[in-house]
């Protein structure tokens, strides 16, 4: 399952971003159903909310149990931003 790419911002071609990849593969399949009902939708909401993001996707291969996610930033110091946030709340 993958979600379309959910654009924020309008790149400028002329312009370097950062990019940021994440993979959580899961270990049992209780843990599927918890971690995408609850963080799933934690996480899209901190990203909608965390200054600096340009799009992101998500992707979810609930058999196999693996998670990613793909996330475009204006910078560094943004992405940064947005996994020190996720560290401090305690919400992954």
């Amino acid at each position: 399952m993958d979600s379309p790419w959910i654009k924020f911002a309008t790149p400028d071609t002329s312009k370097e971003y950062f990019a940021l990849l994440s993979y959580l593969p899961l270990n049992k399949y209780r843990a599927v159903s918890r971690h995408f009902s609850s963080s799933h939708f934690r996480f899209k909401k901190q990203l909608h909310t965390t200054p600096g993001i340009i799009g992101y996707s998500l992707r979810a291969k609930l058999f196999s149990r693996n998670f990613w996610t793909l996330s475009a930033w204006t910078d560094e110091k943004a992405a940064d931003g947005f996994r020190r946030r996720r560290f401090l709340t305690g919400k992954r």
